[in-house]
């Protein structure tokens, strides 16, 4: 009978405890776990101190798969506030060729120049939100921020520039692990790399290129990206240092995972200028951007890589190769489309300005000889170029009135106040003239010359009497404490001699 009641025991036990193995710390299964895609950060974003808002507005994934990912049927969630909710969808056919991949907000500044594939319609807000990774109707993950039981779990946004944080799963070495205080994610400051080559479409998958002879031995020199008005403007430019025709035909343009078709040919030492109106070049990428020359079977026979800090008006230009064989490029402000590269360290100004080589910026440039002479009474500046009077020469000022001076440092007139003594009038009965300012003060009657400070010389006498009385205070405090205290002082004697002769006998 025991050992059935002991099996009994240990089956409801095996009931309770496996649904409370799978089960999160507040009682709900926790989402994520064993899934081919999670999220594996999230940023509500800021404004900067130029007044941009929602920088780095972002949702980052993680292919836990380690292989090529079809986003069919995924779809992002987010609930704001009040409930509502807005939904972003992955393109029919797209896959993730990546562990990560970053979706951004519309106007995010790092993500305003991103293909739409990868970024979102909806603005995450500061103070509190939900996103959620589903398929279909399945929740597969989700975070949350703002409020008790948010904050409690997954810890706390901070919305600030100077110290604004992201919400980042703890994966170490590729693996999903718990953090250090036990939880699936931490707080802390990350941006993640932008990479947006990483989704491939069902249109990129299978590129139609016509074989024919190779275009190996060409190679970029010149990329044009930032441009003023249009992105019409923009261009590449490829170079053949061969001594043979290389055909285009069976070459492309490869972008952003995306190929572009080249025709014709070029000769020996000939500049080949690029332009494509769908080929839409980063302005000013926030990572390295790849532009590729790739053969009809879709290998790269040459690359560009041009990173951000691009300039406005500037091209990424080729300078040949330096002693340890490496490529020079820089940026330049002479564009030199079909030719040879010109490096150009500043910007061209306008007629009648020049260049401040410590700010890079234009300015007046004066040739004295092209300008009038100044009137009668005035200089040139040498600071401004422009006609000034001779404030600064006396000889052409008229003379200060009686009682006045021309003051040296600023050239104008001022009342003389220090006058000879002997045209003062005398002062009254009482007061004598400060010799300082020369103005007549009331005579103290106590001068302090009748009183002469004498220093106290202190001798054996004197010291003598100070200690003798001294002396005296203490007596007379004895004397004092032993007439206040006698009877208690007789019967603590008479006690300690009866201990005396208690001892002796």
């Amino acid at each position: 009978m025991k050992k059935v009641w002991r099996f009994l025991i240990c089956l409801v036990g095996l009931v309770v405890c496996v649904p409370m193995s799978v089960a999160g710390a507040d009682g709900e299964t926790e989402v994520g776990a064993g899934q081919e895609l999670v999220i594996s950060a999230v940023n509500a974003g800021y404004t900067g101190v130029d007044g941009s808002t929602q920088n780095w507005d972002f949702v980052e994934l993680y292919n836990t798969t380690g292989e090529p990912l079809s986003l069919d049927g995924y779809e992002l969630v987010y609930t704001n506030n009040n409930g509502g909710k807005t939904v972003h969808s992955f393109e029919a056919g797209a896959v993730l060729n990546a562990e990560f991949l970053v979706l951004g907000y519309n106007s995010s500044p790092q993500f305003q120049e991103a293909d739409g594939v990868y970024r979102y319609k909806f603005n995450l807000a500061g103070e509190n939100g939900m996103v959620s990774l589903r398929n279909g109707e399945q929740v597969l993950d989700e975070v949350c921020w703002g409020g008790v039981v948010c904050e409690a779990r997954y810890g706390k946004f901070s919305t600030k520039e100077g110290d604004n944080l992201t919400l980042t799963r703890c994966i170490y070495d590729g693996l999903i692990e718990k953090c250090g205080d036990g939880n699936d994610f931490e707080v802390r400051a990350y941006y993640p790399e932008l990479d947006f080559t990483v989704l491939l479409l069902e249109e990129d998958e299978e590129p139609v290129i016509e074989p024919g002879q190779s275009c190996a031995g060409l190679i970029f020199t010149e990329i044009y990206s930032y441009f003023e008005n249009d992105y019409a403007e923009q261009f590449l430019e490829l170079y053949n240092p061969t001594d043979e025709v290389i055909p285009l035909d069976s070459c492309q343009i490869k972008y952003k995972n995306k190929l572009y078709p080249m025709m014709g040919e070029t000769y020996p030492g000939e500049y080949l200028v690029y332009r494509q109106a769908e080929l839409k070049l980063t302005k000013n990428p926030t990572t390295n951007n790849v532009v590729e020359l790739v053969e009809a079977d879709g290998r790269a026979v040459a690359s560009l890589t041009y990173q951000n800090g691009q300039k406005k008006l500037t091209s990424f230009a080729w300078f040949g190769v330096n002693s340890l064989g490496e490529d020079i490029w820089l940026q330049t402000y002479a564009l030199t489309p079909g030719e040879e590269n010109v490096y150009q360290e500043f910007r061209s100004c306008p007629s009648g300005k020049v260049i401040n080589p410590l700010t890079g910026n234009c300015i007046n440039f004066f040739e004295e000889e092209a300008l009038p002479p100044c009137p009668a009474g005035k200089f040139r500046n040498p600071e401004t170029n422009r006609c000034k009077s001779y404030e600064s020469l006396t000889t052409i000022l008229a003379p200060c009135e009686e009682g006045y001076y021309r003051n040296p440092e600023t050239n104008r007139c001022k009342k003389i106040e220090t006058v000879a003594t002997s045209t003062l009038k005398p002062c009254a009965e009482g007061y004598e003239r400060n010799p300082e300012t020369n103005r007549c003060r009331k005579i103290r009657e106590n001068s302090g010359a009748d009183y002469g400070v004498e220093p106290t010389v202190e001798s054996d006498t004197s010291r003598f009497v100070a200690y003798g009385a001294l002396g005296a205070v203490v007596v007379g405090g004895l004397v004092y404490i032993i007439l206040q205290f006698r009877q208690e002082i007789g019967s603590w004697l008479k006690k300690i001699l009866k201990r005396r002769v208690k001892i002796d006998s």
